[in-house]
């Protein structure tokens, strides 16, 4: 099984998967799920932040818009999620059909780079993403950014973290805090992301204590049962 990132970019002006996609009031921050109905239609849920009654005039507005839900996000209080059933239009009804007869599996969520281009990591058989990649249609430029195996696990503890704490463990990695030999200290973190090293350093045990709590859950299945005395 292999994991392959694409930065997918629209030749033809803003990427669109429902007709219309966001107004200027409205930032779409991700695409958490896109799938391809036996119907031929499509079911996108994003998540989006700011205005939204004008996000809901929009998609009342489009025209390959079957149906849509608008429901809150938690978090911030201009977060929201907008769940939509629609009509695909090329090139996108092409993107979703490779993805379906090519059998692979989108791994959310799919990124908003600008309003041209789209991050998508699917998962598959080397071969199978390969062919999906070459048939892509000439609208789209498809640009492979990442590719390796696929490691399941890794994405679950990933997921245990909150987006704050993943920021924090990837600019931890990024300036060497955990490189051996140590390159650099709480006090660089706290400078590349603008906190302080104390808040630095509880989010790092914060993070090091779900990981470990996590890896020990998974691991307790691989240990035999103590012998009674």
């Amino acid at each position: 099984m292999r994991r392959a990132r694409f930065l997918l970019r629209s030749r033809q002006g803003p990427f669109e998967l429902v007709g219309r996609e966001a107004p200027p009031s409205v930032d779409p921050d991700a695409l958490l799920h896109l799938d391809l109905l036996q119907d031929g239609t499509g079911v996108t849920l994003y998540r989006l932040t700011g205005d939204r009654a004008a996000m809901r005039e929009t998609l009342a507005a489009a025209d390959p818009v079957r149906s849509f839900d608008i429901f809150e996000a938690g978090g911030t209080t201009d977060a929201f999620h907008a769940r939509v059933h629609f009509q695909p239009t090329e090139p996108v009804a092409t993107l979703l059909s490779l993805v379906s007869e090519h059998r692979l599996t989108v791994d959310p969520p799919l990124e908003f780079v600008d309003e041209t281009a789209l991050r998508v990591t699917v998962a598959g058989k080397q071969s199978d993403i390969r062919a999906a990649a070459d048939a892509v249609p000439d609208a789209l430029s498809i640009t492979l950014e990442r590719a390796g195996r696929y490691h399941p696990s890794t994405d679950e503890l990933a997921s245990v973290l909150t987006d704050r704490q993943r920021q924090v463990l990837a600019t931890a990695v990024a300036v060497g805090y955990y490189d051996t030999p140590r390159t650099a200290t709480q006090a660089d973190v706290a400078e590349a992301l603008d906190c302080s090293a104390g808040t630095v350093g509880e989010h790092l045990r914060k993070i090091q204590a779900r990981v470990l709590r996590e890896v020990a859950e998974e691991d307790r299945a691989l240990v035999p049962a103590a012998a009674e005395t």
